[in-house]
């Protein structure tokens, strides 16, 4: 069951907005190693848990629909197993959870590289 949350505020859409336009955060993690970052329809934003409940519309990630929900494979690995994808991509949030944290970090390593990543996009523009 999800919890209410309240609407975004004009900021915390912005924070998301920005996010989306910036794309994956898993995706910025394997591009060190040659990953690739989609953006737009692509990608979504995932509400960090507490308790089970997503409990800030603050704490949250921009994931693509693989590293989040496992799903929408990557353009041209339509036809992939996805243990496939998840070995030339990253593992799946959805489909491995313990995996996923492995590899990229926490709940709070995401939210700190996003918010890296937002304050490093707002110091150039």
């Amino acid at each position: 069951m999800r919890s209410p949350l309240a609407k975004c505020t004009p900021d915390q859409q912005a924070r998301q907005d920005a996010a989306r336009s910036m794309g994956c955060v898993a995706c910025w993690i394997n591009q060190e190693v040659g990953g690739f970052r989609p953006t737009g329809m692509w990608v979504e934003i995932h509400h960090q848990l507490r308790g089970g409940h997503r409990y800030s519309q603050d704490a949250t990630v921009c994931l693509c629909h693989w590293h989040h929900q496992g799903k929408h494979f990557p353009h041209g690995c339509d036809a992939w197993p996805a243990r496939r994808v998840a070995a030339r991509f990253g593992p799946s949030l959805a489909r491995m959870p313990n995996t996923f944290r492995a590899t990229y970090g926490d709940d709070a390593f995401l939210l700190a590289a996003q918010n890296r990543l937002l304050a490093a996009s707002r110091a150039t523009a």
